[in-house]
């Protein structure tokens, strides 16, 4: 403690904090410059007069130090001792250890507060601070282990953010906060819980939990009712328990569970009541069943996927119009009656490597699918449970149904953007189809048991029009009506294809037309065809080696 008397006075009459090479930028004169004594003090330098001071020596006058301050140093640090509050924003990056001593003093940040890549062991030292205006960010302080010191914070202005701290085991020490603007909690190697946060009741951004190895629950959160934004849950391995979230009642945009391989219940959701936005489950190892969304009234769409367990739906309630609805490798599930009662879905509709569903009669209220329509790797035999979808659908997929005869059972849906049947095994024929005027681009392929288009009859014109591989389509029946394709036509390796005939009202192609690969097409109806039809782009024609007659 080497604090002259003499010099006193002097420290008693020292402006606000202001400009220098710690202070804050944009401003002059108040804060003086600081530099470290050999003895582990602070010189402080004002008008050319130096001054050593002893942090240990007990609190300086306190001042209210004004501007935004960015501390690299030791001695950027000292510099602030003294500080009561600091009216812009304080990052402390890249700081020696081991402490905070020199903001012993301090009460109050007014913008942002954020600690990164320090080299600290505690924050004790902040015991004071009731209150950052801004976001608080600790990032990167690796040797941190707690959040001991932060016990008096009561208000945090905007987002809390904890991320990549490799040490941290406990959130335990932050202070009694109840609103946060938004919150993150990620990458943090070592954190079991979220303990610290008792007593947090309302996020109204986002809430972020998200790439941890050791934490199994969110407890800590158990007095959170509402999320304003998102809730998002991803990449924490040991999750096994949503309980602490008992108390959530609404969360405004989506609520995701995304890569949480241990959590086999959603009991802990029994309070919730709203989801504004999509409810994904994805990556979710040990789900059996949806169960504990008992009092939830309303959703806005439905992801399901990589759920290997999962055999129903069931626990999830019903509803007449969602946004979307995606399904996918669910290899156990066989049960969709959840989605009974669903009238309108104004995205996609996926429903993909599912091989156990074999009835789509969940679907039957079904009237409105205003995206894509994609099976996938379905039991399904026919479209029986879609009888009541109209209008437009944006696309239409049928792929990989290994059980599929028949494409009966689609209502009266009256165009297509996009029609798209390949790789079904068993489907001979296109007949059943609803009497569409219009598919934008239709792709007829792989399907090794396929003879007849007939079903594309009442199609006048597309855009781009595919027929390949189909190894027993001996003509192209049902394309009569097709006078325009605006884009590219494309016959390929269909090895019993032996006429072009039913193309006869075909006048123009836009751009290019591909014959390629026909082994029973006599390369002499190709060449028919391109003589009068008008091709805008290349013509490729070659391996059409059939030797019937064009006569």
């Amino acid at each position: 403690m080497r604090l002259a008397l003499s010099l006193f006075a002097s420290l008693l009459t020292l402006p606000a904090c202001g400009g220098g090479g710690s202070g804050p930028s944009g401003t002059d004169g108040g804060a003086p410059d600081a530099e470290v004594a050999d003895d582990g003090g602070t010189e402080l330098r004002d008008g050319g007069a130096d001054a050593r001071v002893d942090v240990d020596a007990g609190p300086p006058p306190l001042r209210d130090c004004e501007g935004d301050y960015v501390v690299r140093t030791r001695a950027e640090l000292e510099a602030l001792y003294g500080c009561r509050t600091i009216g812009g924003s304080l990052t402390v990056d890249g700081l020696p250890g081991p402490d905070l001593g020199a903001l012993s003093t301090l009460e109050e940040v007014g913008g942002d507060l954020a600690i990164r890549d320090a080299e600290i062991t505690t924050l004790t030292h902040l015991a004071g601070l009731t209150r950052v205006g801004g976001d608080l960010a600790l990032e990167d302080d690796e040797e941190l282990g707690d959040l001991e010191g932060l016990g008096a914070l009561a208000r945090i202005g905007g987002t809390l953010s904890i991320t990549s701290m490799r040490d941290l085991e406990t959130l335990a020490g932050l202070g009694p906060v109840t609103t946060l603007a938004a919150l993150r909690v990620e990458e943090n190697g070592a954190l079991a819980d979220l303990a610290g946060l008792a007593g947090l009741t309302n996020v109204e951004g986002d809430v972020l939990v998200a790439g941890h190895l050791a934490l199994t629950s969110l407890d800590g959160l158990d007095d959170l009712a509402s999320v304003g934004g998102d809730l998002n849950l991803i990449r924490d391995w040991a999750l096994s328990d949503l309980g602490a979230l008992a108390a959530i009642e609404e969360v405004e945009g989506r609520l995701t569970v995304d890569r949480a391989p241990e959590l086999a219940s959603l009991e802990g959701l029994s309070a919730l009541e709203r989801v504004g936005g999509a409810l994904t489950f994805s990556q979710v190892d040990a789900l059996a069943s949806l169960a504990g969304l008992s009092a939830l009234a309303s959703y806005g769409g439905l992801q399901v996927s990589d759920a290997p367990a999962l055999t129903s739906l069931d626990g999830l309630p019903a509803a007449s119009a969602l946004d979307f609805v995606l399904l996918e490798d669910a290899p156990e599930l066989d049960d969709l009656g959840a989605l009974a009662g669903l009238e309108s879905i104004s995205g996609n509709l996926t429903l993909a490597r599912l091989p156990r569903v074999s009835d789509l009669a969940p679907f039957a209220d079904l009237a409105q699918v205003l995206g894509d329509l994609i099976l996938d790797d379905l039991a399904v035999v026919d479209l029986s449970g879609l009888g009541s979808l109209a209008g437009t659908v944006r696309s239409l997929q049928l792929r990989r149904l290994p059980a599929l005869r028949s494409v009966a059972g689609l209502g009266a849906v009256s165009s297509f953007g996009e029609l798209l049947v390949e790789s079904n095994d068993l489907l001979e024929d296109l007949a059943e189809l609803p009497p569409v005027t219009t598919a934008w681009r239709i792709r007829v392929a792989f399907n090794p048991s396929m003879t007849d288009l007939g079903g594309l009859g009442s199609v006048t014109r597309t855009q781009d029009l595919s027929i390949e591989g189909n190894p027993l389509l001996a003509g192209l029946g049902g394309l009569e009506g097709i006078g325009v394709v605006g884009n590219d036509l494309e016959l390929v390796a269909n090895a019993a294809l032996r006429d072009l005939d039913p193309l006869a009202a075909l006048s123009r192609v836009g751009r290019d037309l591909r014959v390629e690969g026909n082994v029973a097409l006599p390369m002499c109806a190709v060449d028919a065809l391109v003589a009068r039809v008008d091709v805008g782009g290349d013509v490729t024609a070659s391996g059409n080696t059939g030797t019937g007659s064009c006569d």
